[in-house]
Parts: C-alpha cells; structure tokens; sequence
C-alpha cells in the first residue's frame, strides 16, 4: 500500500520565497488500485482542487486560499531520498489577494486531528493561515472553525473510499488513519511563519 505525501505550499506573488506558507498531508492509496501513471496526479489535482475551494463537496475547505497561488507536490515514501516528485499540480487565482488584507502572518488557526486515540505520533496537524483581517476577531468565529472542519472532512475524502488520511510517524513506521478532526477558537502563532524584519527601530537613552 503506497504511503505519499504531499506539500502544500500558498503564497502571493509579491512574497519572498521565505515567507510561502506550507502544510504536509500524508495519505496511503490501495495497492490493488494504484495505477502510478496517473494516481499520483490525480491525487495531487485533488488536494489542489480542495485547498482552492474548487471541491464541489467541500467548497468552504478553500475559503481560506481560493485567493493565493497553491503548489502540491506530491511525493512517494518507498521512494529512495533524494525522493522525485511523482506530481505537481498548480493553482493560480482569477483574482490575487492583496498582501494588505491580512494580518500578521504569523497568527494561525489549527487544524487538528488523530487516528485510534489522541497519542504521541498518532495525532497531527495543519495550521491554516496567513488569516485575513477581516476574519481576525478576538477569538475565531463559528464560521472560520467549521470552514476549517470542512478542510478535514475533504482530507478525508481524498480519493474515496481507497484512499485514507493518515499520520505518519516516522519514528514508529507507522501509518494510523485519521479518525477525529477538530479545531477551537483561540488563535494560535506559528513563529516560523513570522516575516522577514523589513526595518528597526531602536533607542540609546
């Protein structure tokens, strides 16, 4: 059964290499089903379509990004390191979002999730974010959780009923489908995520 994963990059054509935001999503697909010369696009086109808000069953999945440009990579497991990229899939919006919208870059809201019980290296995570300002309340509205839920059902429902969200841990080699999603409303901070100083200021008294 073929492990892959895939890196989910959004950005803005004005950002800095260093500034695009990514999430990894490991699946398995059904070994009996695999048909490698086009399952690895396929795959990829899938994840591409939901982060965009182009999956007509999960349309809210995407609120977040159907306005910055997407990048899926999707890469095999068995494959030996340095790993190929087995598919690419791109998305560009009709209509680019505007760096001024959002707020810092650095205040996410987390989508969390894990298989048989709520365990170290059975349990992950994909923090959802740069969030725009117009979304940034004190605390995050029943809207923005339940768009974020929706982000996980449509993880779930990658490839049908052959194809599972899983976490991977490496440590263990282990592979444990997701079973519960969730999220809450207090914003979480990413510092990675944080943009590059542009200036600073300073004081000698």
């Amino acid at each position: 059964m073929p492990t892959v994963f895939s890196l989910v990059t959004t950005f803005l054509s004005t950002d800095k290499l260093e500034d695009y935001c990514t999430n990894t999503v490991w699946h398995t697909i059904g070994e009996n089903i695999f048909d490698p010369s086009t399952d690895y696009q396929n795959h990829a086109n899938e994840i591409r379509d939901l982060f965009a808000g182009n999956d007509s069953a999960h349309p809210q999945g995407g609120r977040f990004y159907h306005g910055r440009h997407i990048r899926v990579i999707v890469y095999d497991l068995a494959d030996a390191k340095p790993r190929p990229e087995r598919a690419v899939a791109l998305y560009s919006p009709a209509t680019e979002d505007s760096f001024t919208i959002y707020g810092p870059h650095q205040v996410a809201c987390v989508l969390s999730f894990y298989g048989t019980r709520n365990l170290p290296r059975q349990r992950g995570r994909i923090y959802v974010g740069p969030v725009a300002r117009a979304d940034q309340a004190v605390s995050v509205q029943s809207d923005f959780t339940q768009a974020i839920l929706e982000l996980g059902h449509g993880l779930f429902d990658i490839g049908g009923e052959n194809v599972a969200h899983v976490v991977h841990s490496e440590k263990a080699g282990t592979d444990t489908v997701v079973a519960n999603y969730w999220t809450d409303d207090s914003w979480d901070v990413v510092r990675r995520r944080k943009l590059t100083a542009g200036g600073r200021s300073t004081l000698t008294p």
